[in-house]
């Protein structure tokens, strides 16, 4: 997941799912997928990283942890080195 714009497609694609579970009041659903979003974000971040080689595969579980994250930011979102 080098390229920028694939990793933006893999973060935001589960959006509309969450905001369609919102909207009919489904509120149990909506609470367990936030949560399954959360792992997954921390998933597909973590591999980002890896693969810019910018942390070590057994770092990854670093990315849980959201102070962590924001260390990322720039390279995370705004970076697209290849």
């Amino acid at each position: 997941m080098k390229n920028i714009g694939i990793y933006y497609v893999a973060i935001l694609s589960p959006i509309p799912a969450l905001v369609y579970l919102a909207l009919i009041n489904y509120n149990l659903a909506f609470t367990l997928c936030m949560l399954m979003y959360y792992f997954y974000r921390s998933v597909v971040d973590a591999e980002r990283l890896i693969q810019l080689n910018v942390i070590q595969p057994n770092e990854r579980w670093k990315m849980l942890n959201p102070l962590d994250k924001s260390r990322y930011f720039k390279v995370l979102y705004l970076s697209n080195k290849r």
